[in-house]
């Protein structure tokens, strides 16, 4: 990340600009990942976890404890 203090105002519009992407400038590599996920499972479900969430996960399973966990943490209507 880069942090720019007090930037001149003629510089604040190339600044604010973000990239912009549409469905069909990522419906590509989207299909690739479902199309991993399908050939290879858990594994690439393990390579996407890190990959866009920087976590290795030990399990991919949720026990029956910490499902019983959280249903107590859901608000009773």
């Amino acid at each position: 990340m880069n942090i720019i203090n007090n930037p001149k105002k003629k510089d604040w519009a190339e600044l604010l600009k973000r990239p912009t992407q549409t469905v069909d400038d990522i419906e590509t590599t989207v299909n690739q990942i479902f199309d991993d996920v399908k050939r290879n499972g858990d594994s690439a479900i393990a390579k996407y976890t890190q990959l866009f969430d920087g976590v290795n996960l030990e399990s991919n399973v949720v026990s029956s404890k910490e499902i019983e966990d959280c249903g107590s943490k859901i608000p009773k209507p």
